[in-house]
């Protein structure tokens, strides 16, 4: 899902630029990426094979994205974890 931070514009080409993105990695895909797409750059991280996005206007800090998406990773796999237990993957999975 695609959610912009409250106040912010996502226009429907970044939309697609971001769908476009996920469905272009593979299992080969680096775990970490930036890419430039105009005046913005999206954000990827995968952690646990699910993956984490972003997007961000071009003069914010690389590492400042990707402590944002380590911390999301880390908030949403715990909530799995706790709601789900050790078997958050196959509730995932099924979804």
């Amino acid at each position: 899902t695609l959610t912009p931070i409250s106040g912010t514009q996502v226009s429907s080409r970044q939309q697609q630029e971001a769908k476009d993105i996920l469905r272009s990695l593979t299992h080969q895909s680096p775990s970490r990426m930036s890419i430039a797409a105009g005046d913005h750059v999206f954000y990827y991280m995968v952690r646990d094979t699910l993956c984490f996005l972003c997007m961000t206007e071009k003069s914010y800090p690389k590492r400042m994205a990707f402590l944002y998406l380590d911390e999301i990773a880390d908030t949403i796999l715990s909530e799995f974890l706790k709601e789900f237990g050790n078997e958050w993957r196959t509730q995932v999975d099924t979804c």
